[in-house]
């Protein structure tokens, strides 16, 4: 008989582990929501597909896209426009500048003519670019692990608050003052890594650059034709289909390691079973590990969560001024109501809002004709202002961010807010050694393993890879465990 299995959480690691284990062993996923697949969430909008969450992902990272291709999406992969983002920064829209790595700027002329930069922050970013680096350490160094403003502070606060931050920072809801170069940004950790400055860095890049192996050309960014629950629906499909029981609503309160076996407990639930995989935040992880292991337990609920909310509204286009649109489009001759994906909003502007994504233009299927589409983005670590808000509050202080930045001065015809509480792992300095610590004592355990954005980064393949390596590991302890018995 082979061995019993059970997922502990239904977002896209959760359903990714489900996915590789299905077929071969009996497979029992829980999910305290009502709902599969996390973060991954679209809406009808306006009677349109438009994702909640994330709506993208990064395309050189091939496990979202085998994924993708192996529950029979291969055709439903789809590329959004790339009309290219803006940052706020002096007072206006501006284009982000080519040659940029995470802000980094790889092309001085091109960020020159941004304009992101004042003259004196412009010349302290290119001295920056020149001098010689602060050294970071390699991959293999876990004791010295510095954060992305201490490893790039050279170029200049300037620089670090309109560009880094903004991006990188963004990205991760979190603080690059506050934020591991090596966990946040591997690839541009690993290119700085013995380069004596960050011009040199850069250097290496493009030449990097130019001799790989070309391939099929493509967006550095996929999504998918109705939306990322496209991913989520199918998932479960092929996962029931195998044979996983998914059981919605099932929350799981306790674990307990007895007699060489798993016990999950929760309302309505009581099981036994060979293995388990945790796909579940650090914080749950902590709390359910607290009696099978306290230490264990306890490197998990060190782990930092920023919560975010996402407020989308519909308004008619003739609501967007045709100033807005020459603005945005910063001379470049676009037309389009919203020119560009979207717009970053530096934490210098003070704004509650972190960006504003132009779904409309971003993804032209999830606006009606005759409307536009925008998601703001609210929420980091360390600004819980939003969260603090109901959701008329938040309504209304979105809209007067929109006139401000963009003029919108009318009623939008549709609205409607997402909160995403604790869903943003923050990975400070020392998180390395934190994940090493968590790898070395879950492989003691063997037949539990753990996955997700806290232990596998962020971002859809990340995560994907995260679960499927949590599948794999466990499917080999059990296998061990079932030749020495």
């Amino acid at each position: 008989m082979s061995p019993s299995i059970a997922v502990v959480g239904g977002g896209i690691a959760g359903l990714a582990a489900a996915h590789a284990l299905a077929g071969t062993h009996e497979v029992l996923l829980f999910e305290a929501d009502e709902r599969l697949g996390g973060k991954l969430r679209t809406a009808t909008f306006c009677g349109r597909p438009v994702d909640l969450g994330p709506d993208v992902f990064i395309s050189r990272d091939p496990a979202a896209t085998e994924l993708v291709q192996a529950v029979g999406l291969g055709d439903a992969l789809s590329t959004p426009n790339e009309a290219g983002a803006l940052i706020y920064a002096r007072g206006r829209p501006r284009r982000l500048p080519s040659g940029l790595m995470l802000g980094v700027p790889g092309d001085l002329p091109s960020l020159a003519r941004s304009g992101i930069l004042s003259p004196p922050g412009l010349v302290r970013a290119a001295l920056g670019l020149v001098w010689p680096a602060r050294p970071v350490p390699g991959a293999e160094d876990l004791e010295h692990d510095p954060s992305v403003a201490e490893a790039l502070g050279q170029l200049g606060s300037e620089a670090v608050g309109a560009l880094i931050d903004p991006l990188l920072g963004g990205i991760n809801a979190g603080d690059v003052r506050r934020l591991s170069l090596w966990s946040t940004a591997p690839a541009l950790a690993g290119m700085l890594a013995g380069q004596r400055t960050l011009a040199g860095a850069m250097r290496s890049r493009r030449r990097q650059a130019a001799h790989a192996t070309p391939g099929a050309p493509g967006s550095m960014f996929l999504g998918l034709a109705s939306g990322m629950s496209q991913l989520v629906d199918a998932l479960a499909t092929r996962c029931a289909a195998a044979g996983v029981q998914l059981a919605h609503t099932a929350r799981i309160d306790a674990l307990h390691h007895e007699a060489g076996a798993w016990r999950l407990a929760g309302p309505g639930t009581d099981v036994r079973v060979d293995g388990v995989v945790l796909a579940v935040p650090a914080f749950a992880t902590a709390r359910l590990l607290t009696d099978v292991d306290p230490e264990l337990a306890g490197w998990c609920a060190q782990i930092e969560y920023a919560s975010v909310i996402t407020v989308t509204l519909a308004y008619p286009i003739d609501a967007v001024p045709a100033a807005t649109t020459r603005a945005l489009a910063c001379g470049r001759g676009d037309d389009s109501p919203l020119p560009g994906t979207g717009m970053l909003l530096p934490r210098s502007t003070g704004a509650l809002c972190t960006a504003l994504t132009f779904m409309s233009t971003k993804w032209p299927r999830s606006a009606p004709p005759g409307h536009v589409v925008i998601r703001a983005s609210t929420g980091r670590f360390g600004d819980e202002r939003s969260a603090r808000m109901s959701d008329e509050e938040l309504l209304g202080a979105v809209r007067d961010e929109l006139r401000r930045y963009l003029r919108i001065e009318q009623e939008p015809t549709d609205t409607i807010v997402q909160r995403w509480p604790q869903a943003f792992p923050q990975y400070g300095p020392g998180t390395r050694r934190r994940l090493q610590r968590i790898g070395e004592r879950t492989a003691e355990l063997a037949s539990l393993q753990l996955c997700g954005a806290a232990f596998g980064g962020i971002g859809i393949p990340a995560c994907i890879r995260s679960g499927n390596a949590a599948a794999a590991s466990l499917e080999a302890a059990l296998g061990r465990q079932a030749a020495s018995s």
